[in-house]
């Protein structure tokens, strides 16, 4: 007899969808992605890693209010596309509005 399968908690979700997204895009066991970029917004765009490239297609969320230093990093180093917030992410107006802001400084010095 087969067990029920469980639902997958959001954060379960996540992480699968990001592991398929990479490997969608050939970062499973590949170092050398190829993303394909419109030729017209190529000398805009400074050189992105492949890890860079991957990650400014996921979206991020995180637990409790305050965002964890791993993804501010990932902010910083332009691996985010960006951040979705749920209710366990907002205590209030002020709060949020204070976490949004220091992800854009993050975001000042990504690639």
């Amino acid at each position: 007899m087969n067990p029920t399968p469980q639902p997958l908690s959001r954060r379960g979700a996540l992480l699968a969808g990001t592991a398929a997204l990479a490997g969608g895009l050939g970062l499973a066991g590949s170092t050398d992605a190829a993303v394909r970029i419109p030729e017209r917004s190529r000398s805009r765009l400074p050189a992105l890693t492949p890890a860079q490239r991957a990650g400014q297609c996921v979206i991020h969320s995180y637990p409790g209010l305050t965002p964890p230093a791993r993804l501010m990093d990932a902010i910083r180093e332009g691996r985010t596309a960006g951040v979705i917030f749920f209710a366990e992410n907002i205590k209030s107006l002020s709060q949020i509005e204070g976490v949004i802001q220091a992800m854009n400084e993050a975001n000042t010095s990504a690639p």
